[in-house]
């Protein structure tokens, strides 16, 4: 063999060796196991009463606070958009029904025109000379008073 080939088998099996221990250099996780924890008390090597724990009990309890504030800014963003959402919809009623309420009363200022401009037309239509009346009642009036006037007069004498 060549040391050209006896360098590519040195270097294919170093590269297996490698690939094959690094699942045996790795740790035994369980997904399930959120760490340990123990209480201490005064005198146990501590100055104080306390709790210790160790890295995956102190980074499950990090985890669990950040995804706590997570979820409660996700439900608070959640009922503002609920709540913006109503308002909203209560917005755009009230916008369509002053709306509706415009065009009923530009509708009703349109009859109410169209009526006052037909009733001046049929009022310009018919002469205002009524003179020939007035004097007709005038001239019955008058003479209506002198009857009743003369009657007086003769039955009191």
């Amino acid at each position: 063999m060549s040391s050209d080939q006896k360098l590519k088998n040195y270097s294919v099996l170093l590269i297996l060796i490698s690939l094959i221990s690094l699942p045996a250099n790795a740790q035994d996780v369980t997904p399930t196991s959120n760490g340990n924890f123990t209480e201490i008390k005064k005198g146990q090597l501590s100055p104080f009463d306390g709790w210790c724990f160790d890295t995956r009990a102190m980074a499950a309890l990090q985890a669990s606070l950040e995804f706590a504030e997570q979820r409660c800014e996700l439900k608070i963003q959640k009922s503002l958009q609920g709540a913006q959402a109503a308002f909203d919809m209560q917005i755009d009623n009230l916008k369509l029904r002053i709306d509706t309420i415009q065009q009923e009363n530009e509708a009703i200022f349109k009859i109410k025109n169209k009526e006052i401009q037909d009733l001046e037309a049929a009022a310009l239509k018919r002469p205002n000379d009524y003179v020939h009346w007035w004097a007709i009642g005038g001239f019955a009036v008058g003479a209506l008073v002198t009857v009743v006037s003369a009657l007086a007069i003769g039955a009191s004498m």
